[in-house]
């Protein structure tokens, strides 16, 4: 079947696709300009990110930033953005799902991913499936961890939202410039063992 994407962002919009920032919460998502290339490659020199900072205020404070309300033709989901932390280990991004109560609100909450902080510094890629049929919003939740041990925060650039399955299997290569300028002719990288949905192993 044809790929249906309901929702795609990369935050060099001001008007961040028409996202907003939850009023309940403690702090902002600030829509931030970077000016430097990371490890990764991914961000270019100058882009614009969503970011939390968790360097100062209290732990368990939380920013909260939900999509605009999205009507599913179908039922499958698969949420995929890029995100890094570079704050404290005990930084945490949340992701939910929130949904029609039955009265017409979107109301009802699901949790369907929690990432923590992993000390790499890098970006990574996540990969979220959940299933709605209801008009719905997606929501990034991010909750400070140690103010006085961080020295940056959370971040998120590029999502997209797809009605179709997630892949089972995503290989990020990290440093991937290097890599190549490094290589010759007949070099190759193995990839990390995958599974197939029948438990086949390929490299």
């Amino acid at each position: 079947s044809s790929l249906t994407i309901l929702d795609q962002c990369s935050f060099e919009s001001i008007n961040i696709c028409g996202m907003v920032q939850n009023g309940k919460d403690d702090k902002d998502w600030e829509h931030t300009l970077t000016t430097t290339r990371d490890n990764n490659n991914h961000c270019l020199e100058k882009g614009y990110v969503m970011s939390f900072d968790t360097t100062k205020g209290l732990s368990g404070e939380t920013a909260i930033l939900e999509s605009r309300i999205l009507y599913p033709r179908r039922n499958e989901k698969c949420l995929q953005f890029f995100y890094k932390f570079d704050g404290s280990p005990k930084d945490e991004l949340i992701v939910w799902l929130k949904t029609d109560d039955g009265t017409g609100n979107i109301r009802k909450s699901i949790k369907v991913k929690s990432i923590h902080g992993d000390g790499e510094k890098q970006w990574n890629f996540a990969n979220i499936p959940f299933n709605t049929r209801t008009k719905f919003r997606y929501v990034f939740h991010g909750l400070k961890g140690d103010p006085q041990n961080s020295k940056g925060g959370i971040h998120l650039d590029d999502i997209t939202l797809t009605e179709t399955q997630c892949p089972t299997s995503v290989w990020q290569i990290r440093n991937f410039t290097s890599i190549l300028k490094s290589s010759s002719k007949g070099d190759y990288l193995a990839s990390p063992i995958f599974y197939n949905s029948e438990g086949y192993c390929f490299v």
